[in-house]
């Protein structure tokens, strides 16, 4: 087994450490390959949880549960309610037929409010898939002669390969 080091996007380091992870709690590898298993945990740790923090999830974001709080009293304050002054639901959700132009008015100043934090739930795909596209180059280890296991998804072969 040797030490090289490869050009490699985020993404491909996200998925090897995934790869990695999974194996190690995996009986039945040869010696080597759990040693090369357990190091490019080891080398790929610090990346991965760098990589995971920067990819964009709206259920990290403290602005995410401010707007849907926020939201919610909004729903709330507009829905239909019965007359013992229960809200009135369907298909499990509040109905809002009576006050529905308050509703659509509140939600638009909310909206206009959290315009930024919208947008970025709206183009998360694009935001994560630009970051995790990156190039970076890391220390990994591979087995000597590339005598890889049979069982060895192509995509890390690929990878470790390059």
């Amino acid at each position: 087994m040797k030490e090289t080091e490869i050009e490699v996007t985020l993404l491909d380091i996200k998925n090897l450490y995934e790869y990695f992870y999974t194996m190690y709690r995996q009986p039945g590898l040869t010696h080597d390959w759990s040693l090369i298993t357990c190091k490019n945990i080891k080398y790929l740790e610090t990346p991965y949880n760098q990589i995971s923090k920067g990819v964009y999830n709206e259920e990290n974001d403290p602005k995410f549960y401010e707007f849907k709080e926020k939201y919610e009293k909004i729903v709330k304050k507009n829905a239909d309610r019965d007359d013992q002054g229960t809200i009135i639901m369907e298909n499990n959700q509040p109905k809002i037929t009576e006050l529905m132009v308050e509703f659509q008015k509140d939600k638009a100043e909310l909206e206009k409010e959290y315009k930024d934090l919208l947008d970025k739930i709206t183009n998360k795909n694009t935001i994560n898939d630009k970051f995790l596209n990156q190039k970076v180059k890391i220390k990994v280890m591979i087995p000597n002669n590339d005598a890889y296991p049979d069982a060895v998804p192509p995509f890390v072969i690929d990878i470790l390969t390059r």
